[in-house]
């Protein structure tokens, strides 16, 4: 877990939005699986949880906006 949370860290803020965002959708996904299946309250905190991962993802992109202007080229082209 903690090669994943490093490999997480390392990222660029918008490498680390994008990660989010496609979390946010897999999460959401499963919130929809689950209401449909009639576990509504389960479906609910899914619905929460994804709510949270998109608000992550703002988060990420404003930092991506202080930090961009410092950041090598290199790093912008391969989000790393």
């Amino acid at each position: 877990m903690t090669d994943l949370v490093s490999e997480i860290g390392d990222m660029t803020h918008s490498a680390r939005a994008e990660f989010f965002e496609t979390f946010q959708q897999y999460v959401a996904g499963q919130a929809e699986a689950d209401t449909d299946r009639g576990r509504v309250r389960y479906a609910g905190l899914l619905s929460e949880i994804a709510i949270k991962l998109a608000e992550i993802k703002e988060l990420e992109d404003e930092c991506w906006q202080i930090c961009e202007p410092f950041t090598i080229v290199s790093d912008r082209e391969h989000g790393e």
